[in-house]
C-alpha cells in the first residue's frame, strides 16, 4: 500500500461514516424543516419514499448535481429515502412516549458507531 493509505479498518469506517453523515445531514435538515412545517409526514410514516427515490434518481440522470433546497446531491436524497425505508421495515424508528417521540438512542457522530 502506498504512503498515506489507510490500513486500519476502523479508521476507514470512521472516515466513510463521517463523510456519509456530513452529506446525510443536508438532506435530513431540509426534510426536517418540511416535516416541522407540516409539508411532510414523520419520516417513519411517509409512504412517498419509494416514489421519491425514483424522482431523485431521475433528477441525477438529467444532470442535477445539487438539490436547490438542501444543497445535497440528489443521490444523497435517494440514499436517505432508502435508509428511511430500511429503518422503518426493521423497526428502527422512534418509540412514541405520550405522543412525544424518543430520539435519545442514536449516535450523535460517526465516532459513536
Amino acid at each position: 500500500m502506498g504512503a498515506g493509505t489507510m490500513t486500519d479498518w476502523a479508521e476507514e469506517r470512521t472516515d466513510v461514516l463521517e463523510r456519509f453523515y456530513t452529506e446525510l445531514l443536508k438532506a435530513t435538515g431540509d426534510g426536517s424543516k418540511k416535516r416541522q412545517s407540516g409539508e411532510k409526514p414523520p419520516w417513519y410514516n411517509d409512504d412517498s419514499h419509494e416514489a421519491a427515490i425514483f424522482s431523485h434518481l431521475t433528477k441525477w440522470k438529467r444532470g442535477e448535481l445539487v438539490d436547490p433546497d438542501s444543497g445535497a446531491h440528489p443521490l444523497v436524497h435517494a440514499a436517505w429515502r432508502c435508509l428511511a425505508i430500511a429503518c422503518t421495515e426493521t423497526g428502527n424508528v422512534p418509540q412514541e412516549v405520550d405522543d412525544v417521540h424518543e430520539y435519545t438512542n442514536y449516535p450523535r457522530s460517526a465516532q459513536e458507531w
